[in-house]
């Protein structure tokens, strides 16, 4: 099987800000993102890093690639000098290129770390599948919505696991749904510290007991979210849950 993922720049413990990552320091980033991978990629899977594999890590890229299953694919980001300089990193990478054009099914998929206006065999019904944005939904997010057949690899709107094509697709719809809703988007808050986070996915709500999610209007202070259950997704007004 195919599976697909970007940016999950283990080690860089600025990307816990800049994602609204839920993870309280770096240590448990990486084992959380090692934990997730595992679960998901079997040994006979083809997983394709779609740019920015590790950066600014106090490890070698090596020591995580070789806790991580399956046959992987580094598609080149900004972020793989540190990488491609490893030499110990390329006894665990299959394949190292700035693009590549893969089969998956019956798809046809073109994967480059930079979501690009055009590609190989475009107007015939190919994908792009891209990384680099993270979960911005800025000018070049919305640039690509309006392009056909194009995926955000994302670690962050991807529930920080390699996905398989279908999967990008259900988690590419959602994550637009969320932010096409007034401008909607996740903030969950942990338990243990307070702090609230930007997220998208149920799995890492399981993962961290975290409280539900607080979908709120950018414009809008926090307390006048709406409050929106894990189990179904009917609105509780944040006033009903005071006391809790």
């Amino acid at each position: 099987m195919n599976l697909y993922i970007s940016d999950l720049h283990f080690g860089h413990a600025n990307v816990i800000n800049f994602d609204h990552r839920p993870f309280l320091d770096v240590e448990e980033m990486d084992h959380c993102l090692i934990e997730l991978w595992n679960s998901r990629v079997s040994n006979d899977d083809d997983v394709f890093i779609v740019g920015d594999f590790c950066y600014r890590s106090g490890k070698t890229p090596d020591w995580y690639l070789r806790q991580l299953k399956g046959h992987k694919h580094l598609i080149i980001g900004n972020h793989d000098n540190v990488t491609l300089e490893c030499e110990n990193a390329a006894k665990y990478i299959e394949s190292a290129d700035k693009m590549l054009y893969v089969p998956d099914g019956d798809k046809h998929i073109v994967l480059c770390h930079f979501p690009i206006a055009d590609w190989n065999k475009a107007r015939h019904g190919s994908w792009h599948i891209y990384g680099h944005i993270h979960g911005d939904v800025g000018d070049v997010y919305q640039f690509m919505q309006e392009r056909e057949r194009t995926l955000n690899a994302a670690a962050c709107i991807n529930n920080y696991t390699p996905a398989s094509f279908n999967e990008l697709v259900r988690n590419n719809e959602s994550f637009s749904e969320k932010n096409a809703e007034n401008g909607t988007i996740f903030v969950a808050e942990n338990t243990c510290t307070g702090e609230k986070f930007r997220i998208c996915g149920n799995q890492l709500f399981k993962f961290y007991n975290i409280r539900p999610a607080r979908i709120a209007d950018r414009n809008l202070p926090l307390k006048e979210v709406d409050v929106y259950s894990l189990e179904n997704e009917d609105p509780i007004p944040l006033s009903s849950r005071q006391g809790q």
